[in-house]
Order: structure tokens, then sequence, then C-alpha cells
């Protein structure tokens, strides 16, 4: 994994001092870890012991050549502190830190990740603070960077649009949520349409903005999510996973929601089946599948039992035979 990350740096960087700074950042115990990996991982040691001298001779003589400039230097002390006081619960010490350091970022190109980074902390601040509409400016920059960056790899932002729209569903900003879900299952659906295989995470985005999507009744977006969930699990999981069992549960809610009580038994059937491979019988979740499974069959049997109720009886033939009394006169009479 280590040479893939590797060459994916020298891939991605746009610069030698974007290259170079990605080195620097590194601490000096990091870079030794780094070559010692390598040493081990790769190369012979005597290799090693040649690029090692290489790269810190590199280090020494270019350094001030391709040095990080001092926007760079006060944005990662700036942003690092801002950080730290931000997960320390100091918000009046973190805002500040924060907001210089994306006044520090103004030198930086418009798709540089650090950009994204520092709309990121600034978002999840406020969101802490309770300033909704400040934190979704922020979180929404944060997210048009990533895309500006990623470009023809916009698929990269799944996790982050799922996030984004969770945000929105939690404070009261649905109507930006749908827009924003519509595209990224377009995204999921033109990636898994090509050679590349999808990954669980979006299963995991595409469950998170369902359950958004369920709780607010809108039935035909929780059911497309759902369903994209679904088969990417069924793509890479094996069939008695437990996170299967999670989708087949899900559908059978969903099915019951539309009054389909015979779609949802399937589901809750399947969901059953793969828990009780899985978990102990006295486990919540084999319970709680039991007793969904159990309701699911009686208002099935429910409605059965309407439908014979209210089926019309058949048509009684109303008429009549006349009964005709012949009274015969006595002949002794005659």
């Amino acid at each position: 994994m280590l040479k893939y990350y590797v060459l994916w740096m020298i891939v991605t960087a746009c610069t030698v001092q974007e290259l170079y700074g990605a080195y620097c950042l590194l601490e000096y115990n990091a870079r030794l870890s780094l070559l010692r990996i390598l040493a081990n991982r790769m190369f012979s040691n005597q290799f090693m012991l040649i690029l090692a001298t290489f790269l810190f001779t590199f280090t020494a003589l270019t350094g001030p050549i391709f040095a990080l400039s001092p926007a760079d230097i006060n944005w990662n002390d700036l942003e690092r502190r801002g950080i730290a006081a931000l997960d320390a619960n100091e918000y009046g010490v973190a805002e500040p830190l924060l907001r210089k350091a994306l006044a520090q970022s103004k030198d930086f190109r418009p798709s540089d990740m650090r950009l994204a980074k520092s709309f990121a902390e600034l978002g999840r601040l406020y969101t802490i603070r309770g300033q909704f509409s400040k934190a979704a400016l922020y979180l929404e920059a944060e997210l048009k960077v990533k895309e500006q960056l990623l470009r023809n790899r916009q698929y990269e932002c799944i996790s982050t649009m799922a996030s984004l729209i969770q945000f929105y569903f939690n404070y009261g900003m649905q109507n930006k949520a749908v827009p924003l879900t519509e595209k990224m299952l377009s995204l999921i659906e033109n990636k898994s349409k090509s050679k590349q295989a999808p990954i669980i995470e979006w299963a995991i985005a595409c469950d998170a903005v369902g359950d958004c999507f369920y709780a607010a009744r809108n039935f035909l977006l929780a059911d497309k999510l759902f369903k994209t969930a679904l088969n990417i699990k069924v793509t890479l999981l094996s069939s008695n996973h437990l996170s299967l069992a999670n989708s087949y549960e899900r559908m059978g809610n969903l099915s019951l929601e539309k009054n389909d009580p015979a779609q949802a038994e399937q589901y809750f059937s399947d969901a059953l089946r793969i828990t009780e491979k899985i978990l102990p019988p006295e486990s919540q979740e084999v319970h709680t599948r039991l007793d969904k499974l159990a309701k699911c069959r009686s208002a099935q049997r429910q409605n059965s039992a309407k439908k014979v109720s209210t089926a019309p009886s058949p048509k009684s033939d109303n008429t009549t035979i006349p009964f005709i009394i012949v009274m015969q006169k006595n002949p002794k009479n005659l």
C-alpha cells in the first residue's frame, strides 16, 4: 500500500514545491520510519542507504529553494492550534485561529485541499455553536473546493456530500438536500457502470442519507438510496454479512410503509435468516427482526380477513315458485 501512496503523491502533486512540502510536513522520526519501511518492503538495504543519503542531502541543499512559504508555515501552525482548541472545547480560542488560517490560505490555489480543510473546520465550529446558516456556507465551500480539485474524480466527494445532506436534514434545510442527493446517486450510478468496482463507503453513505429521507417520509428517494446501498453490498460482501441483513430490514420497513406486507415479509425473512447465522438467539437484533416478521405476517392475515369480509355475497334468486293448491272435489259429493 505504501508504494501506491507514494506514487499517488508523485502523480497528483502539481509542483515540485508541493511534493517537497508534503515530505517536509513529516516529522523527523516519521521520515526515518518511512525510509525504514521502504527498506524492508521494497528495496535492498544498500539501495536504501544510498536513497536515504540522497534524500537527506537533497533536503539540506535545496531546503532554502523549495522551503515552505511563510503562508504555508503560518497556515500549518494556525490550523493545528485552531483544531486543538476546537477539540478541547475552547471555542473562543479556536475561532480566531481558524479564521486567521483561512485568511492565510488566500494565497493558495482555489483547488488546494488545505483550503477545503479550513472551510471544514470552521463549519464544524459554527455547527457546534448553533450558527447553522453560517456553518452551511463553510461546509458548502468545502465541497466546492474538493469538486474543483478532483474534477473527473468527483465520486471521491460522495462521503462529503452525504455528510452535508445529513447536515441539511438535521438543521432544517431539507430543501437543499434533494438536488445534492440526486447528484450523489448520479455519481454512484455512473461509476458503477464503469469497470471500477464501487466501494463500501458509498453504501454506508446511501444508508445514512436514506434514513434521513425515510424519517422525512420521502419514500421515493429513500427507496432509491436503500436499493443502491443493497446492490453495492451484494457486489462486495459475502451473502451472510450482517450489513446485508440491515439493508433487508430497511427495505422491509419501507415495504410496510408502502402497504406491501408480502414484500416486507420476504425482506424481513432474509434479514432474520442472516442475523440468526451470525448473532446468538438472545441478541436484540434477532428479537427485533422476529417481532417485525411476526407483525408483518399478522398484517397479512388481517388484510386477508378484510378481503373475505368485504367480498360481495352471492346473489340470491328471488324468483318464487308458485305454490298451487289443487282442491279436488270429493267424488261422493258429485
